[in-house]
């Protein structure tokens, strides 16, 4: 009986050993695992000039990069082994987002911008009319948004942003300086020069009446539409004169007079007579000028000064009643 103790006692011992042997083997066949890298961008944000673009590094990752704009609009970006490339597009603020192989993302911020102001004009001569204000408009092409604009002397011209445009309010003669500034402190400076005249439009107000087709009588800025107005509208012969105007019960009206035919050119012996609330004008002698007819309608420039200020409009009608 003791012999087979001690004979199973050896056969332990000597297996003992090889176990140990055996699992050690096991041991080093097990694979080590590696923690995969961060994915770093050389930058968090960044400033690209619209029309230009910008290379920045991944510095660290797990290859298979991938990115995409949230606004293809604004900037595109692509890739480039472990650059990103991006291109700004058009101004505005978006978001990359890059990926890599272990599934990793990062949102890089993008702000696309302008790096200079373009207006539409930087030297504006503005034409004042006698006695009056007058607003011109000036468009902004080029810049950051979130404009404010100062006059160097708002007793001579004040400013206000409307949108994308500069409104420059002439009301006296003198010369000043506009400066335009944008959402990132981008500026720029428009020349404004203010004349007083007689004459009621410059050329390219002139142009811009002859473009239009609505029928409608404008005096003194104010303004009647035939299709919305519920005046009678004039379109005849007062003793021997052509007439055309509008008239509320011969309480509130205006009555334009003149001589000649109905061709493009100024007319002779014309006339004004307009009332309306607390105000009452009659001017004889006006200077009326007829300076577009189609055959269907014609487009007519009226003025006269009266107490030193300068009395203007137009207006658009039927040749024919």
């Amino acid at each position: 009986m003791k012999t087979r103790y001690k004979t199973l006692l050896g056969i332990l011992l000597l297996a003992v050993p090889a176990l140990l042997f055996l699992s050690c083997e096991d041991d080093e066949d097990i694979p080590s695992v590696t923690e995969p890298s961060d994915l770093v961008i050389e930058k968090e944000e960044v400033m690209i000039v619209v029309g230009d673009k910008e290379e920045l590094e991944i510095v660290k990752g797990n290859n298979e990069y991938k990115a995409f704009s949230l606004n293809d609009e604004i900037a595109t970006v692509g890739i480039s082994g472990n650059k990103l490339v991006i291109d700004a597009v058009e101004k505005g603020r978006t978001s990359v987002i890059v990926s890599d192989g272990s599934g990793q993302y990062r949102s890089l911020g993008v702000v696309s911008y302008y790096e200079t102001l373009k207006v539409e004009q930087e030297v504006v001569n503005l034409m004042l009319p006698l006695g009056t204000t007058k607003t011109k408009s000036v468009g902004i092409l080029q810049g950051n948004g979130n404009y404010r604009a100062e006059s160097s002397d708002p007793q001579i011209v004040s400013v206000q942003i409307s949108g994308e445009s500069l409104l420059l309010t002439g009301r006296k003669e003198g010369e000043v300086s506009i400066t335009l500034t944008d959402a990132l402190d981008i500026t720029t400076t428009i020349q404004v020069k203010v004349t007083s005249t007689t004459e009621p439009y410059d050329e390219s107000e002139l142009e811009a009446i002859m473009k239009k087709e609505t029928l409608c009588y404008v005096f003194d800025n104010s303004v009647v539409e035939n299709a919305t107005t519920y005046y009678t509208l004039l379109n005849g012969t007062d003793n021997g004169r052509n007439l055309y105007g509008w008239d509320y019960y011969n309480y509130y009206y205006l009555k334009i007079y003149f001589s000649g035919d109905k061709e493009k050119g100024k007319k002779e012996n014309a006339s004004l007579v307009y009332r309306y609330s607390s105000t009452s004008i009659s001017a004889d002698p006006i200077d009326f000028e007829i300076i577009k007819n189609d055959g269907k309608k014609i487009w007519a420039v009226y003025s006269f000064v009266k107490q030193e200020r300068l009395h203007y409009g137009y207006f658009i009608q039927n040749i024919n009643p």
